[in-house]
């Protein structure tokens, strides 16, 4: 995670941040003291030119500072403005490329898309998940954090963690408000970010907590946000395999006539071989040569009811799905299926 402050090396201690005492903010504007041109500039370097900054560019009192921590591909940014006057920004956001959230900490302000507007309080969050310029506006103290990802990393994670398929991409509302209580472990978790880039040597800095935190903030982000995969999400977890168990059991699928070994499904999946033991038992409620002989005989049993694929034995069927003893395919069949193969090849000549 990087750090990058407008005008000093870090955030001027959390004094920077809400709930400030009064010296503290007095401490800061000393220490940092920015017009419009200021924030204007910072603003744009921050967006890459997507966001502009209006405001008196005459008031003395006004007062800016901004920084930008990266956490992964989560860009978080931290604002702290004090303007007697009226002031807004136009942010110009690509279509369905990213995901924005908006966190005032302190003051509020109005949020404009198209002919929508909304009302912003301390404490509030504003997710936008549509493309187009969007307007805020507000005046007097305001301290705010803009979190922005990706939506191809959220996509990657349905993916990876919770089953979905490639092509069931994530979508949001234009504009959604969301009230604290409806996202309170979210908004602590990120303030704490900011918090912690606010000392002298923030945690979050270290890669080997960066690389958790970027991971627990992606889960939470699609644990709290309403989107379309929400009830999938929060739903019952025991049925969403990790990607390594699925990995896994697409190369059973493949390879069901196969001598395969746990050790071969923990290469194939970039694992342990004791992650894939544990993962089998955790999602599919069976261990890996469990399941592995289930789609067997199921699959021979599909094969034996068949009756299009013409004269057949059970033998054939058998020696076709790894098994060399026919004798042990019959036990194993008739124990899953109630029957021996040899009556389910009789019923199926007899249809």
């Amino acid at each position: 995670m990087s750090l990058a402050i407008a005008g000093s090396n870090r955030l001027a201690g959390t004094a920077a941040l809400s709930n400030v005492c009064a010296e503290g903010l007095q401490s800061l504007r000393n220490a940092r003291r920015g017009g419009w041109q200021t924030a204007q500039e910072h603003l744009r370097i921050l967006t890459n030119g997507r966001c502009r900054f209006f405001a008196d560019s005459t008031d003395e009192n006004s007062f800016y500072s901004g920084a930008n921590l990266r956490l992964g591909r989560i860009s978080l940014q931290y604002f702290h403005y004090d303007w007697p006057k009226e002031c807004r920004t136009r942010t110009e956001r690509s279509a369905g490329q990213d995901l924005a959230l908006y966190i005032p900490l302190a003051g509020s302000f109005s949020a404009q898309q198209r002919m929508r507007t909304v009302e912003v309080q301390t404490g509030d969050i504003l997710v936008v998940g549509s493309a187009g310029e969007i307007q805020r506006t507000w005046q007097g103290r305001s301290e705010l954090i803009n979190v922005g990802l990706p939506l191809e990393t959220l996509n990657r994670l349905l993916v990876m963690e919770y089953g979905l398929d490639a092509d069931q991409t994530i979508r949001f509302q234009p504009l959604t408000l969301m009230k604290a209580e409806q996202a309170p472990t979210l908004i602590k978790f990120v303030e704490s970010i900011v918090r912690d880039a606010a000392t002298g040597a923030p945690i979050f800095s270290d890669p080997l907590v960066a690389g958790p935190a970027q991971s627990t903030l992606l889960h939470i982000l699609l644990r709290s946000l309403p989107h379309n995969h929400s009830d999938h999400v929060n739903g019952d977890r025991s049925a969403i395999a990790p990607y390594y168990v699925r990995r896994a059991e697409s190369h059973l699928i493949c390879h069901l006539a196969d001598d395969v070994t746990i050790e071969d499904l923990a290469e194939v999946a970039g694992v342990s071989p004791r992650t894939i033991y544990y993962g089998f038992k955790q999602y599919r409620h069976m261990t890996p040569m469990k399941l592995l002989k289930r789609m067997r005989l199921n699959k021979a049993r599909s094969d034996l009811l068949e009756s299009s694929m013409g004269p057949r034995t059970v033998s054939e069927i058998a020696s076709r799905y790894g098994y060399c003893n026919a004798s042990q395919f019959s036990r194993d069949y008739k124990s899953l299926f109630g029957e021996s193969p040899q009556l389910t090849l009789r019923r199926a000549g007899a249809c």
